[in-house]
């Protein structure tokens, strides 16, 4: 069954705004907007959070209305629900809108696509317009107006942008950092250089992602990665992330690289373990990052306990990544002397 079938079957509107408040900020809509957007913004981690807020109780009604074995544990009906769920693979467009923002160099989703410009740069009365000039029907918010001009005429970017108005033009320009000097004083057409600016976005997009998804190793990595694989990739890995970063920036970065490299299918981000989460399951390898900096012994020195029960789960198939960013290696080494007692297989990185 589809995700976007099993959506319409299974949640109500609250249970959709719920979901989704997990992946976008905008939380409202009617209920066949709010799956058409968690279908658009459909991330691996989404599946993990899917079935967080339902009781045995209501499992078990999902499995009836798809006609699916109930019994078992709670853990046992949740995944038997997910494996009769068709997720978007990693073929789908929806895995590619990525955006490096160069200032944090932080790694974030996004599209400058035509359903961007029309949402963000005109009016409910301009949409009016477009619908007008093609005898489409004006009703609706406007969310709807713009999938009915999407679905029914499927306008071209450039189209699009030809009918920015004015004030619009300069607020998008004012986004893209274009230099206006010039081209609105004497009123020229922006629209060649905001084109120009987005192809330079692209470009740089693709170089970005290109490095970022396609390492050098000098060990090709199986479609079947064993810990020893996953292993000499970390090893090897180079972040891309740099300037003023956090831990999120860095997990968000090598969870793309993560699926890129190894396959959605093999990659579950914040997995359940015990009363915690671990960051990355890859292919049954546990994966936990830390980023190591001044001051920040205090959060590590907690998670000794942490690392522990992820050792009971995953046994030898455990990888502690640490990026270092304290020129003092004394608290580190403490923190990592009682883990390495543990035979936890332990990667660090000088950042």
């Amino acid at each position: 069954m589809k995700l976007e079938d099993f959506l319409k079957r299974n949640f109500d509107k609250d249970d959709l705004q719920r979901l989704i408040g997990y992946i976008s900020d905008k939380t409202t809509g009617t209920k066949e907007n709010l799956i058409k957007r968690i279908i658009e913004n459909y991330e691996p981690t989404l599946k993990t959070l899917l079935l967080k807020n339902f009781s045995r109780y209501g499992l078990e009604k999902i499995c009836s209305n798809i006609n699916v074995k109930n019994k078992g544990t709670v853990t046992e009906i949740t995944k038997r629900i997910l494996d009769s769920i068709d997720f978007p693979n990693s073929d789908s467009e929806f895995f590619h809108r990525v955006k490096i923002d160069h200032k944090r160099r932080e790694i974030i989703k996004y599209n400058y696509d035509q359903r961007y410009f029309l949402e963000n740069f005109f009016s409910k009365d301009e949409l009016k317009e477009i619908l007008a000039e093609h005898g489409l029907p004006l009703s609706g918010d406007k969310e709807t107006q713009v999938d009915r001009i999407l679905e029914n005429i499927n306008p071209s970017r450039e189209s699009i942008l030809e009918k920015i108005s004015y004030d619009s033009i300069e607020s998008l320009c004012e986004e893209l950092e274009i230099e206006r000097k010039g081209t609105f004083f004497r009123k020229e057409n922006p629209l060649p250089l905001i084109l120009k600016k987005l192809k330079e976005f692209e470009n740089k997009k693709e170089s970005t992602i290109s490095k970022l998804i396609k390492p050098e190793l000098s060990t090709p990595v199986q479609s079947n990665p064993t810990l020893k694989d996953i292993h000499t990739f970390l090893k090897e890995y180079k972040f891309l992330s740099d300037g003023k970063v956090t831990e999120k920036i860095l997990q968000e970065e090598l969870f793309y690289t993560l699926i890129e490299t190894f396959g959605r299918e093999n990659v579950i981000r914040e997995p359940g373990v015990g009363a915690g989460r671990i960051d990355f399951d890859v292919h049954n390898v546990g994966i936990e990052l830390k980023f190591f900096k001044k001051d920040s012994t205090g959060e590590l020195d907690r998670m000794i306990g942490q690392i522990n029960r992820y050792k009971a789960t995953y046994k030898e198939n455990l990888i502690l990544l640490i990026v270092n960013n304290n020129p003092s290696t004394k608290e580190l080494e403490r923190f990592l002397e009682p883990i390495r007692k543990e035979n936890i297989a332990i990667i660090v990185k000088q950042y």
